[in-house]
């Protein structure tokens, strides 16, 4: 189901935590949980696609050298950038739909997607 972006507006321009993320027990626990279930303490290089807010991304970023986080709408956009501290390697940006290198590719999980990202990263470094 695609969603108009219209509908995103308004949610954004109603609340600046329209699904209260940074604040519900059950949204923190949701966090902590995906972050406990990647396979390694560490990767190079990780994308977020959709990361509102930002708050999944700061969890991220504890594990990841460099991070990618991307929102189409540019109050999460804002609102993410916030949260990243200051650290250049988080990188919130406004993107709309998928990259070219990845179009077509609809990993399983977080977890496959950051494996997936590491064997790239391998594969480029012995090339």
């Amino acid at each position: 189901m695609t969603l108009d972006p219209g509908y995103f507006r308004d949610r954004y321009a109603a609340s600046a935590d329209p699904w209260g993320l940074a604040e519900r027990w059950y949204e923190n626990r949701k966090y902590a949980l995906s972050v406990a279930m990647l396979p390694r303490e560490q990767y190079g290089t990780a994308f977020e696609p959709g990361c509102s807010i930002g708050v999944l991304t700061v969890h991220l970023a504890r594990r990841c050298d460099s991070l990618l986080a991307c929102d189409a709408m540019p109050e999460a956009v804002a609102s993410a950038r916030a949260r990243r501290g200051g650290r250049d390697d988080r990188r919130p940006e406004r993107r709309h739909g998928a990259s070219r290198r990845r179009a077509g590719r609809a990993p399983h999980g977080l977890s496959s997607y950051l494996t997936e990202l590491e064997e790239e990263e391998a594969g480029a470094a012995s090339a």
